[in-house]
């Protein structure tokens, strides 16, 4: 861990062209990929929460859609705000979306987040279980 570098606020990945972390949240009435047709549950989306200052700085309003990018792939999703997260990170919950590969309207079907997981590297040596959270990103609005 040491001698892992600190990157710059703003300057994630290797070669420090992504601007944000992505992190995993939980959703009020949903169990993983389980539940999202309850009663209770809000619906199929996953938006990608955001401080709103950040949102501002994209151009954007809650409920559009952003591109989100990593070094693995692209996704669209449907922005939203979170006054209790930090500039410069972007927080959503796996276990949304349709086949990464034909991924559907992310405000029906949500956002396939492990689409953006790199399987390959990032992955503890022990389990081999792949990084899910901290993922260096991108956003672009889709106008």
């Amino acid at each position: 861990m040491r001698a892992e570098p600190v990157p710059e606020p703003g300057r994630y990945g290797r070669d420090g062209r992504f601007t944000h972390l992505l992190v995993s949240r939980r959703m009020k009435h949903v169990n993983n990929s389980l539940c999202h047709d309850l009663p209770r549950s809000k619906g199929r989306a996953n938006p990608a929460f955001v401080n709103p200052g950040d949102l501002a700085a994209l151009g954007a309003a809650p409920g559009e859609l952003v591109e989100i990018e990593s070094e693995h792939a692209r996704v669209l999703a449907v922005v939203g705000t979170d006054e209790g997260l930090l500039p410069g990170v972007v927080s959503m919950a796996h276990g949304f979306g349709d086949d990464p590969a034909a991924p559907g309207d992310p405000r029906t079907h949500g956002t396939p987040v492990n689409a953006l997981v790199a399987t390959d590297r990032d992955y503890d040596p022990w389990v081999g279980m792949p990084r899910q959270s901290a993922i260096p990103v991108r956003l672009r609005r889709i106008g």
